[in-house]
């Protein structure tokens, strides 16, 4: 009996140990990528979740316990994690989607403006050449004269 507490208690170190090392892991890949650092965080929190789940599992044969409502609700969780990951990721696809669209009215907004400035300049350009063809005016000449 001694033994096969021993041998449980050096699983659940060992088990203990690689998910902090798998914690770890997911953490370094958060801090490198500032883009992705939201979802490799989610993944981080839910691989957590999942192995502290694992560890209270593997008690649960030897301790028959009677779970309470919120044990039953946060063991009904992981069929959301996959739901939340997906989420998240087409989240990202659309404020992708929506950078462009707005990169690219940008952009049109800006060719828009140098053309109705190109335009501005032709007008006046015309305006001048036509103030400068009314004060040359034989009428204007005669008005100067009196």
């Amino acid at each position: 009996m001694e033994e096969q507490g021993a041998t449980a208690s050096t699983i659940d170190k060992k088990a203990t140990e690689n998910q902090q090392e798998s914690i770890t892991l997911y953490r370094m890949e958060a801090l490198k990528d500032a883009k992705t650092g939201k979802i490799a965080a989610l993944l981080a929190a839910i691989a957590t979740r999942k192995a502290g789940k694992q560890l209270r599992n593997s008690d649960l044969p030897q301790k028959k316990v009677q779970k309470s409502p919120q044990e039953q609700a946060s063991a009904i969780t992981p069929s959301y994690d996959g739901l939340v990951v997906s989420l998240l990721k087409q989240q990202e696809e659309l404020k992708e989607e929506l950078r462009e669209a707005k990169w690219k009215l940008a952009e049109n907004k800006s060719t828009a403006q140098k053309h109705d400035s190109k335009t501005a300049r032709r007008r006046a350009r015309s305006s001048s050449t036509e103030l400068e063809l009314f004060d040359s005016s034989p009428n204007r000449a005669r008005g100067k004269g009196r």
